[in-house]
């Protein structure tokens, strides 16, 4: 499994997530992300896995305010 996080509106770069498991389909990992100036930022985690041989993905996406 990898995962990847980015901006959906506007590019901030690709930020790539080094999971560790720690159990049976349970990972953690830390991660440091930006927020915007404009007060609205939307980030998406992009999963991509195999199954069957086939390799598939989902997007969470989760938002990002600045406090500004």
């Amino acid at each position: 499994m990898n995962v990847r996080i980015e901006g959906r509106d506007m590019f901030m770069g690709i930020i790539p997530v080094n999971l560790t498991e720690i159990g049976k389909n349970s990972y953690q990992a830390p991660l440091i992300y930006g927020s915007c100036s404009s007060g609205y930022m939307v980030w998406q985690a992009i999963v991509s896995f195999e199954v069957n041989g086939i390799e598939k993905f989902t997007i969470f996406e989760f938002l990002a305010d600045s406090d500004s």
